[in-house]
């Protein structure tokens, strides 16, 4: 199969998927309801979930700056940095799952670094110890509000991942994973294929930033710290639908939602995260609707308001954000 037809399928099945949730979602809600629920929002609350937005920006854009600093001596200023995590949330929206602006940063953070592997491992990481942190969080959830999980399919699941989160969280702070692959013998030399080779780069790279403890917990606790952002910022939305939403309910079905969201089922996940929403927050009692306008406050915030304004900051300096200060040549 091409690699031209290979893609054309995996569309396909995005935008199958995407069309039956979709009809989904439209046939399960009374839009009646969801026009009295539009009058009577308290918008005013809506500006707290944008402020915790624009502060998670600069949150990631910091912990993605440890991990550099981990790999490297050249220091990219966190502005910088932060200016591609919001540029990235713009790709992100014409890309699979929540994960697609991580495209974006790999290909503008290669061209400071010139390696491959240091800009793959950087965003790759931040991701690997977010979705940690978030097995961490749905530990304490599944702890204090398991007896809201209505599924046991659910329970176990969850239940898994928390476990697996912690034994890889104890592995990185106590074992340093990689370094024990790489650190005592150098087999590059007996090595001809360019692909090993490369995969090789990939693991040195890990490996510099795995033996370096203080950079794993610093971005351990910030992807921790993330992830309670992330679910302060879901209450702040049950607050514009006047529902006071319970937050240590929050911490179980929020983690499950994002979980959700992340698989790459469809465009940015449309459809996916919305009937996510509506499913979990139904465990605490929310209606269908009510559900649903949780979701497009927080697909307007995260989905459109947000990546407008790194769209519009790309347009208006991508030409200019890099002229302030001299980008290192060759730097491997």
């Amino acid at each position: 199969m091409t690699k031209s037809r290979y893609s054309w399928l995996i569309n396909a099945f995005q935008t199958l998927v995407l069309l039956a949730l979709v009809i989904y979602l439209f046939l399960s809600l009374n839009f009646r309801e969801l026009g009295k629920m539009l009058v009577s929002l308290n918008t005013g609350w809506l500006a707290a979930p944008i402020l915790l937005h624009l502060g998670a920006v600069w949150l990631n854009a910091y912990r993605w700056m440890i991990l550099l600093k981990a790999a490297s001596a050249y220091r990219i200023p966190l502005w910088r940095l932060a200016y591609s995590q919001v540029v990235g949330q713009f790709f992100n929206v014409f890309l699979p799952s929540d994960m697609g602006g991580d495209v974006y940063k790999i290909h503008d953070i290669h061209k400071f670094y010139k390696s491959h592997s240091k800009s793959i491992v950087s965003v790759f990481l931040t991701r690997v110890f977010g979705f940690l942190a978030m097995g961490a969080v749905l530990a304490v959830g599944l702890l204090i509000s398991h007896q809201l999980i209505r599924l046991q399919s659910i329970f176990w699941i969850a239940l898994t991942y928390s476990l697996l989160s912690f034994t890889a969280i104890a592995l990185l702070i106590e074992k340093k994973l990689l370094a024990l692959i790489l650190e005592k013998s150098d087999f590059t030399k007996e090595i001809k294929n360019k692909y090993i080779l490369k995969l090789v780069s990939v693991f040195k790279e890990l490996n510099a930033i795995m033996i370096n403890r203080k950079a794993v917990l610093s971005t351990l606790l910030l992807s921790f710290i993330f992830q309670m952002v992330a679910i302060v910022i879901i209450f702040f939305y049950g607050l514009t639908v006047n529902i006071v939403l319970s937050f240590q309910s929050l911490l179980l079905v929020v983690p499950l939602i994002m979980l959700i969201s992340a698989l790459p089922l469809s465009i940015n996940s449309l459809g996916l995260r919305e009937g996510a929403f509506v499913y979990f927050l139904g465990w605490l009692g929310l209606t269908n609707e009510q559900g649903m306008f949780v979701a497009l406050l927080s697909r307007l915030v995260s989905g459109i308001i947000i990546p407008l304004l790194g769209g519009m900051l790309f347009i208006l300096l991508r030409r200019h954000v890099d002229k302030v200060y001299d980008i290192p040549q060759n730097m491997e």
